[in-house]
């Protein structure tokens, strides 16, 4: 595959990964805000949490975007994109339509924090390899 195509194929998983928390977190709201009755406060919340969900794609599509130059490091934020975008969509839906809780909210709370972290832990892989890459022509005197 070509690098152009790995990148297209990242931003794609990440813009749909970052539209389907959206609209569950949209969906989530507005079913709320017709139990409850609307309220500014839950307005901001809502934009807050909307934020906050968002930064790993947002963080992702960064990498995808501006530190991808190879093909190996194209993959391998493909992939990683890929488990962000999974590990959320899977426990997002087990917190909401499986396994319904009074604390399922939390979620949005902790799982953009661990796609966060493993985001840093993908920033961290990129910088290992350029750095090894740009070191593999150098010899020894």
């Amino acid at each position: 595959m070509s690098l152009r195509r790995l990148r297209n194929g990242t931003l794609t998983v990440v813009a749909l990964g970052a539209g389907l928390t959206t609209a569950l977190l949209l969906y989530l709201s507005i079913y709320g805000f017709i139990d409850e009755g609307f309220q500014w406060s839950g307005l901001l919340q809502l934009f807050g949490f909307l934020i906050w969900a968002d930064v790993p794609y947002v963080a992702v599509f960064w990498l995808a975007a501006v530190l991808v130059h190879g093909r190996s490091t194209a993959m391998l934020v493909l992939v990683a994109a890929f488990a962000v975008v999974m590990f959320g969509a899977l426990v997002y839906f087990d917190a909401f339509f499986v396994h319904l809780d009074p604390q399922s909210a939390l979620v949005f709370l902790f799982v953009p924090l661990y796609q966060l972290l493993a985001v840093i832990a993908l920033f961290g892989a990129l910088a290992i390899i350029r750095a090894i890459s740009k070191n593999k022509f150098v010899t020894n005197r």
